[in-house]
C-alpha cells in the first residue's frame, strides 16, 4: 500500500461516521432525499443490521484485497485450509 493509499482510506472512516449524506451529495436533490431517509430508516437503531452489514462488508473488502494480491502473483487462501 502506497501513502496515497493510506492517506485515502484513513480519510474515508470519519465520511463513514458522518451517515449517507457525503456519499449521496451529487445525486438529484429527491433522489438524495428519498435514498438517505430510507437507509436511515432501514439501520437506525437496528444494532444487529448494523453489525450484518458490517461483517458483509469487510468480507468484500477482504475479497478485494485477496484478489488484488492474486493479481500480483500472491495467491492466498483461507485460514482453514487443511491438506
Amino acid at each position: 500500500m502506497n501513502v496515497t493509499q493510506y492517506d485515502q482510506s484513513s480519510n474515508l472512516a470519519p465520511d463513514l461516521c458522518e451517515g449517507p449524506k457525503p456519499f449521496w451529495k451529487d445525486a438529484p436533490d429527491a433522489m438524495r432525499e428519498k435514498y438517505i431517509g430510507m437507509i436511515t430508516q432501514f439501520y437506525e437503531n437496528n444494532p444487529a443490521m448494523q453489525r450484518d452489514e458490517a461483517f458483509r462488508s469487510a468480507g468484500i473488502a477482504a475479497y478485494g484485497m485477496m484478489m488484488a494480491a492474486a493479481a500480483h502473483g500472491y495467491d492466498t487462501c483461507t485460514a482453514e485450509f487443511r491438506r
